[in-house]
């Protein structure tokens, strides 16, 4: 008997759900049109393209969503090594930007590293010293999964740092 697709996502809804399997674990997408929605722990994502290109406006781009995943990552990352290293951040404020070659996305030919260059500041508002900085900064590095990954794509991944002390 042929599977119908209908009858596949059921099966593996079924299997993120299954008894064993933790609640974290559940990502459900679905495709429709050109809105991709990610369903995982309750929360819900869209990602989208403009209409000028065919899309539904209804979300971020993947591009504009890998940059958020920077930032998100970043953040998350750098308050867990603060954290453990006993800095104290009083406020931290965020940015990237990042340089793109469109010939991928535009099938005009194959790009090794989509992006040539990206660029992350880091404000940071703390009490601490220099050297408890300097620990944090390299923790950043060695934990953010994300920055990870793009800094072994062959991007340059460059990192500004702008601390203020309290």
């Amino acid at each position: 008997m042929a599977r119908t697709p209908m009858v596949r996502v059921g099966q593996i809804c079924y299997c993120a759900v299954s008894e064993g399997v933790p609640r974290r674990s559940l990502v459900v997408a679905l495709i429709v049109g050109t809105v991709l929605n990610l369903i995982n722990q309750g929360d819900a994502m869209l990602s989208g393209m403009p209409a000028a290109r065919g899309g539904t406006d209804q979300g971020p781009t993947p591009i504009e969503t890998m940059i958020a995943s920077l930032l998100g990552c970043t953040n998350v990352i750098l308050n867990r090594v603060a954290e453990k290293n006993h800095v104290e951040v009083s406020a931290l404020s965020l940015a990237a930007e990042a340089s793109f070659d469109r010939r991928g996305v535009l099938l005009e030919e194959e790009v090794a590293v989509p992006f040539p260059e990206i660029r992350l500041t880091i404000n940071l508002i703390t009490p601490s010293t220099d050297l408890q900085v300097e620990r944090v900064k390299a923790d950043l590095g060695k934990f953010c999964p994300v920055s990870k990954v793009i800094r072994q794509s062959g991007t340059r991944f460059e990192e500004i740092w702008n601390v203020t002390r309290t």
